[in-house]
């Protein structure tokens, strides 16, 4: 499935930029439509209530959609997924999931698979990491 997601051409009718106008109007195929950009894959993450009330709480959990199918992150815990990054093939995704203490712990999910981050000697009951960025 390829998502298109066009990039219009904006035209400059300005006697004073009368070079650029024609260089841009060369550059957009003279204001003729361009073809639009293809996108291969479109991935969001987030999270989801179930609506169930646990406790007095509806938990949360930490989704994936990659091209509008959904992926539960963490299963069975809740959980939130704020960030996401994608280099290649592969998906990370930055949140927090919530033992059955209740003590929060942020997390990166790699492709699905969860990888705790570290809490300096455990001193924050709470944490909500909510950025990601992945180097080569």
């Amino acid at each position: 499935m390829r998502i298109s997601i066009p990039f219009p051409c904006i035209r400059v009718s300005s006697l004073l930029l009368a070079g650029f106008s024609i260089a841009l109007g060369l550059a957009c195929g003279g204001g003729k439509q361009q073809a639009q950009s293809p996108v291969d894959r479109v991935y969001v993450a987030g999270y989801a209530s179930t609506g169930i009330e646990v406790g007095n709480a509806i938990p949360n959990q930490a989704m994936l959609w990659v091209d509008g199918k959904a992926t539960l992150l963490s299963p069975g815990s809740p959980s939130f997924a704020n960030g996401l990054a994608v280099v290649g093939s592969d998906a990370y995704a930055v949140g927090k999931c919530i033992g059955s203490e209740g003590i929060e712990r942020a997390v990166v999910w790699e492709n699905g698979n969860v990888l705790p981050l570290s809490d300096p000697d455990g001193a924050f009951v709470s944490v909500y990491p909510t950025s990601i960025a992945v180097a080569n």
